[in-house]
Parts: structure tokens; C-alpha cells; sequence
């Protein structure tokens, strides 16, 4: 199964996310059974040299262009801050997309909004800044990890996160200190 993968930020975290999703795409794909396909990777300025290399196309400037794009099912926000960090995971969440992030100032700022978002249309993970990367393979690795919409749903906890579970009858939230 393709999992389309929009990636916003392309610093040392991001720029290492997609340089082991797109080098190293034969082994992810063999460990999750996943193909997880980098489809875009908003950035600030599309002239500075990237420790990666990307079809003509997936590079772009323009980051909230990834929430309407059909072929991105997942988007991770690895840009910090808040402007426009957070306009960009609360319009993915009420577009019913599930996000990834591991902004601990977007979360401290905007966080009751964006739980309230997530709980009205997805599964939201919020992971430690211990690793967007990590919690991403942790998702990838996960036994379980297409939720009963068809969507792509983690069902591994990350050090320091905090996890929203939501289904069609229940919605819970779990908090974690540890692995």
C-alpha cells in the first residue's frame, strides 16, 4: 500500500527524514510493507542546497499547497514555531489529514485547538522533538498501521508524547514518558 508522505521543512530533522525515506526506501518498505512514497517537501527557499536529491516537482515553497493535494495521505511538520506551523496542522487536521509533529511551541501555543481538530476528523501524534524521524519509522514499524478508514495510523508511543486515539465510537488520550 502507497502512503503519500508531505513533508513541511527540510532543516536537519526534515532534511534527514526524507533523505531516509527516499535512500533508504527499499528497507522501509520491507520493514512497514508500506511503500512510503515522499510526494512533497515544502521548504523556505527552493535554491539552497539539500543534503538530498528530489524529482523535479516534489520541492516547493509554497507549504499549505500540501493540504489539498489528494496524492498526500500524512503530512509531518518538522518547520518549528508557530506561524504557520499551526495554520498548516490545523487546516491538515480538519481536512482530515493525520500529522506528524514534533513542535513542543506549536503544541504548547495551539495545542487544545489542534486535539479539538484531531478529534473531529483523525488521529493526530504529537512526538518529542527526540524525533520526528524516529516516530515515523516507529509508525512505519508498527504492527497495525492502517486505521479502519484506510488512512495511515501509528500505534507506537514515542518518549514524552502524547498520542490521540479516535474511532468511530471512542476517542482517548494517552500520555507517555518513555519508549
Amino acid at each position: 500500500m502507497a502512503v503519500g508522505i508531505g513533508i513541511v521543512g527540510a532543516g536537519v530533522v526534515g532534511g534527514t527524514l526524507v533523505r531516509r525515506l527516499t535512500d533508504e526506501h527499499e528497507v522501509v518498505t520491507a520493514k512497514t510493507g508500506l511503500d512510503l512514497e515522499v510526494r512533497k517537501v515544502a521548504v523556505r527557499s527552493l535554491t539552497k542546497d539539500r543534503p538530498f536529491t528530489l524529482a523535479e516537482g516534489v520541492l516547493t515553497d509554497r507549504p499549505l499547497d500540501l493540504i489539498g493535494d489528494p496524492s498526500i495521505d500524512l503530512i509531518v511538520e518538522v518547520m518549528g514555531g508557530t506561524d504557520p506551523a499551526g495554520d498548516l496542522v490545523l487546516g491538515a487536521l480538519e481536512a482530515g489529514k493525520p500529522v506528524v509533529t514534533a513542535n513542543k511551541e506549536l503544541i504548547a501555543a495551539r495545542g487544545r485547538e489542534l486535539i479539538a481538530a484531531a478529534s473531529r476528523r483523525v488521529i493526530i501524534r504529537l512526538p518529542s522533538p527526540a524525533g520526528a524521524c524516529s516516530a515515523l519509522e516507529r509508525m512505519a514499524t508498527s504492527p497495525a498501521p492502517i486505521a479502519a478508514s484506510g488512512r495511515f495510523a501509528p500505534n507506537a508511543v514515542s518518549r514524552d508524547s502524547i498520542t490521540l486515539w479516535r474511532t468511530a465510537s471512542s476517542t482517548s488520550i494517552t500520555r507517555s514518558s518513555g519508549t
